[in-house]
């Protein structure tokens, strides 16, 4: 579950796509030298709270918001 809240102090708010990169390991049985997969999922932030699920078949090994940096913005993030 990824929440979201969208806070402009400025009171600029708008609605943007944001990308989520998430690195999954090789999968039982694929064999010697197999690698993690790196997967990219495009969630929409809206203005206030946003809640969002990415359903992956594997515990990701990593999870980073905005992997090319676009957004200007500070975050916090905590695993549950």
């Amino acid at each position: 579950m990824i929440k979201l809240e969208h806070v402009d102090d400025a009171g600029y708010v708008f609605e943007m796509p944001i990308p989520i990169a998430s690195t999954v390991p090789a999968r039982r049985g694929e064999g010697r030298g197999a690698r993690p997969q790196a997967l990219v999922r495009e969630i929409i932030m809206r203005p206030g709270m946003n809640e969002t699920r990415i359903e992956l078949d594997r515990e990701p090994t990593e999870v980073v918001f905005d992997p090319d940096h676009w957004v200007l913005m500070q975050m916090e993030s905590n695993r549950r």
